[in-house]
């Protein structure tokens, strides 16, 4: 990625491209090259010296394509990268490649036989399902981080509350849930802050933040677990948020 990898191209009195990307042998935590397996890193914060084009860099460095760089992410996680349309997307392809999987891994038995820069617990996934299980937990958490990397350059705000002086940024990731899920959010001032889960009845199912926060960034991994410590089961829930006694934010998410 941005060194050997890099790809351009222009056309005849036009401008110069970036693009087609390619060359994903060892991307999604495929391999322990530069530390692809990595979930909470920026690749090209980790390049090795004059691999590529220095302006990669310079343009990472530049707040104003961050911030482009953000507000397109969160653009496609709106509608193709959502979650549950990558994960129907993914399991497509599962169906579609099993005939040849099947072929593959009998031409190339290394299903669970650790090879050259093979990630940590290789020779635990036997399987092909456990593979593209692996592969998926890999995206979760790293999308994750991203929604919530990203967010301090998107400037996304959901919502404000005047009657209480507070900005509030704020995002649960990932939507859908599929087991645990984190929520990002920032305070302009010292808080009291309330998060709460309902059902679709309204009926409210977890209490997960009642406490006084200090100013800043903010973050809460949340099990997945209802009050009485059980999953939630499937469907739509929303979670509110409520600081100093104000609901200033109300917004539905997904239990896969």
């Amino acid at each position: 990625a941005y060194g050997w990898s890099g790809f351009f191209y222009k056309e005849r009195n036009g401008k110069i491209f970036a693009g087609p990307v390619w060359d994903f042998d060892q991307a999604i935590a495929n391999s322990t090259h530069m530390d692809g397996d990595r979930v909470q890193m920026w690749m090209i914060e980790n390049c090795i010296e004059n691999a590529g084009p220095a302006f990669w860099e310079k343009l990472w460095e530049t707040p104003a394509f961050k911030r482009q760089v953000a507000e397109t992410w969160f653009a496609y996680r709106k509608g193709p990268l959502k979650m549950e349309r990558l994960f129907a997307y993914i399991d497509s392809l599962t169906v579609y490649l099993d005939e040849a999987q099947q072929r593959n891994f009998t031409r190339w038995p290394y299903l669970g036989v650790p090879i050259w820069r093979s990630t940590a617990g290789a020779e635990n996934r036997n399987t092909y399902e456990k593979e593209v299980d692996y592969m998926k937990d890999y995206l979760l958490d790293h999308i994750e981080w991203m929604d919530a990397e990203l967010s301090l350059h998107a400037g996304v705000q959901q919502q404000e509350a005047d009657q209480t002086g507070a900005t509030l940024k704020m995002q649960l990731s990932p939507n859908p849930v599929r087991n645990d899920a984190t929520f990002h959010y920032s305070l302009d001032d010292d808080r009291f802050v309330t998060i709460r889960i309902h059902n679709i009845l309204g009926q409210e199912v977890a209490s997960l933040v009642n406490a006084a926060q200090a100013r800043g960034q903010h973050r809460f991994r949340w099990d997945g677990r209802s009050a009485a410590g059980q999953p939630l089961t499937r469907g739509v829930y929303f979670y509110t948020l409520h600081v100093d006694g104000v609901q200033m934010l109300k917004s539905r998410f997904i239990r896969q």
